[in-house]
């Protein structure tokens, strides 16, 4: 509904064909805004969780030397998260439509960086410390992610 002039409501309908090349650019530019803002929502929502796992783990007392390897560890676990969620194919599907079936997708996901990250944490050596995500930091992560 817009209104006229004179302050009464009138209905608008609008045809198919309306709108024309410009109207096409418009949805182009809502999907493309759209994937921007849920990739952007996704990474924070990674950090927040790996933070939140960080601070329980430690009982929301941070040393120094472990807020260093947090703000160390953060890039690399939220980069293997996301690469996790694309392989898995979570950017294919339109978040709409997201049901029990497309869950798979994020269960996934949650197991392959979960499983990267403690192969890596059992796998990497004492001179590679600041890298080692503790395990109980990445069970929680997974859970929260």
């Amino acid at each position: 509904m817009t209104e006229t002039t004179s302050g009464e409501p009138r209905s608008r309908q609008s045809s198919p064909g309306e709108g024309g090349a410009s109207g096409n650019r418009g949805a182009f530019r809502s999907r493309f805004f759209s994937r921007q803002a849920q990739f952007v929502l996704d990474i924070s929502v990674l950090c927040v969780a790996f933070t939140v796992s960080y601070l329980l783990r430690f009982e929301f007392h941070l040393e120094p030397s472990q807020l260093q390897r947090l703000l160390a560890q953060l890039p690399l676990v939220v980069l293997i998260q996301i690469g996790a969620l694309v392989l898995s194919g979570v950017y294919s599907f339109i978040w709409r439509y997201v049901g029990l079936a497309e869950m798979t997708a994020f269960v996934r996901a949650a197991f392959w960086s979960g499983l990267i990250l403690v192969i890596g944490r059992l796998a990497l050596p004492a001179s590679l410390q600041i890298w080692r995500v503790p395990l109980s930091i990445i069970l929680m992560d997974t859970l929260f992610a």
